[in-house]
């Protein structure tokens, strides 16, 4: 039996072998093709349970590091080098329970059971007792506690390489994307791939920049940015795998571009541990991260931060002090005792347990009233979608929902009599679940 991994021993059983396989990949130690021992024999080498090595598995899989083949077994993909041949940053983030499910947390108004108003406001109660601070003009960049947390934050959770320093703070993500382009001489074009941002697109376009999706477009003339959610690669909600991020990382670098990594609903990944963020895979050479909590916390809270790729950081410590903070003074000070305190994790934990509950009640009413042909979750977001056959259109079913003010994600015409729905679980009220299937069902038929 062999010795377990003591340089990954401050982690549980399953992520020390997660991470020796993963780094040994990286390192090519392992080459593509090989094929992993099978859950049985890795058990019994290094002497722990099958469970631990299949959840060890799941989560390589997951980050598309390895694949299954029926009755065969785990074989390493195919992935390409790093854009350098740097030593691998390993990247260690907390653990979370592989069998839970994925939400995306994209509704307009939070939801009771998921935050504790009364905690927040002992925050900001105490934030504003704080008289000698908020006397004073807010940092430029941030509030300095603010930045110190959601650097410990962002590295312990995402695996984001950065200081206090690199974080500079903002009132949303649009505020932070003009930041980028003021920051940015030559308007070129802005690459977007994965799902549709329309409020950051309308940004770079009011910017002058040339907005597209299509990489052969991206290939002509100057390409300043590419705009990426790994989180939310397709219409899916899919996780974006290993070789697609350094793919992307290694034609941003070919391009001379800069990656915009919009992280906003990677803390709710539950099938697996949330992937490694693209910003510490490329070590924060060319890739500019942006989070936000107005999801996590309340839409209202417009806090967000950005950490700076490198070749930005000499540009914005000349101009940045030129920028007013956007963002409430009182807030700052409040997210940054609620985040070192802990409450943060909490609350993602608590608006996890809720949102799954909710997706598994959705399923099984639906399951049950419409006897779909296929049920799908998301990777990231929790995004279900539900086959059909069905005689009516999906022109016609969407037109028929509207008309019951029916919230649907997207209806996908798939053949001449199935139909795809999307349907987005966070922007359905738990009491109103049974009324929501009864809706769909009658609009079916």
């Amino acid at each position: 039996m062999k010795k377990l991994f003591s340089s990954y021993s401050d982690e549980p059983l399953y992520i020390q072998l997660y991470m020796y396989y993963r780094d040994m990949i990286i390192n090519g130690e392992i080459k593509s093709g090989d094929k992993l021992p099978s859950v049985r024999k890795c058990a019994l080498e290094y002497g722990i349970s099958k469970m631990t090595v299949e959840n060890a598995y799941m989560q390589l899989v997951s980050e598309g590091y390895i694949y299954a083949k029926s009755q065969s077994g785990y074989y390493v993909s195919k992935i390409s080098d790093l854009a350098d041949n740097g030593e691998y940053d390993r990247l260690r983030t907390e653990n979370i329970n592989s069998n839970n499910a994925v939400n995306e947390p994209t509704v307009s108004a939070a939801e009771n059971e998921c935050f504790n108003f009364k905690l927040w406001q002992k925050y900001v109660k105490n934030a504003l007792r704080c008289e000698d601070r908020l006397l004073t003009y807010g940092e430029y960049q941030g509030e300095r506690d603010l930045r110190e947390a959601l650097s410990e934050y962002a590295s312990k959770q995402r695996g984001v390489v950065c200081s206090a320093d690199d974080i500079v703070v903002g009132a949303g993500v649009q505020n932070l994307l003009q930041l980028l382009c003021n920051l940015d001489a030559d308007k070129g074009t802005v690459l977007f791939t994965g799902t549709p941002f329309i409020q950051g697109r309308t940004v770079f376009e009011d910017y002058g920049y040339e907005v597209t999706d299509s990489k052969a477009r991206a290939r002509e003339g100057k390409l300043n940015f590419i705009y990426t959610s790994p989180s939310r690669s397709n219409k899916f909600n899919s996780v974006m795998n290993i070789s697609d991020r350094i793919d992307m990382l290694n034609f941003a670098v070919e391009r001379g571009s800069i990656v915009i990594e919009d992280d906003y609903d990677s803390e709710f990944c539950y099938f697996a541990r949330p992937v490694p963020s693209l910003q510490g895979l490329d070590r924060g050479e060319n890739v500019a991260y942006i989070g936000t909590f107005s999801k996590l916390l309340l839409p209202s809270i417009r806090i967000s931060f950005m950490v700076l790729p490198q070749k930005l950081r000499e540009k914005y410590s000349e101009r940045g002090r030129f920028y007013n903070q956007t963002a409430s003074k009182t807030e700052q000070i409040a997210l940054a005792r609620y985040i070192t305190d802990g409450k943060l994790v909490t609350q993602i934990r608590k608006a996890r347990k809720h949102y799954e509950s909710k997706a598994e009640q959705i399923i099984d009413e639906i399951e049950k009233q419409t006897n779909p042909l296929k049920v799908g979750i998301s990777d990231s977001g929790f995004m279900l979608w539900f086959e059909y056959e069905t005689v009516n259109t999906a022109a016609e079913i969407e037109r028929n929902l509207c008309e019951k003010n029916i919230k649907i994600k997207q209806i996908e015409q798939i053949d001449q009599n199935r139909v795809r729905l999307f349907v987005n679980s966070t922007t359905i009220n738990i009491d109103e679940i049974g009324n929501f299937v009864n809706f769909i069902k009658n609009t079916l038929t």
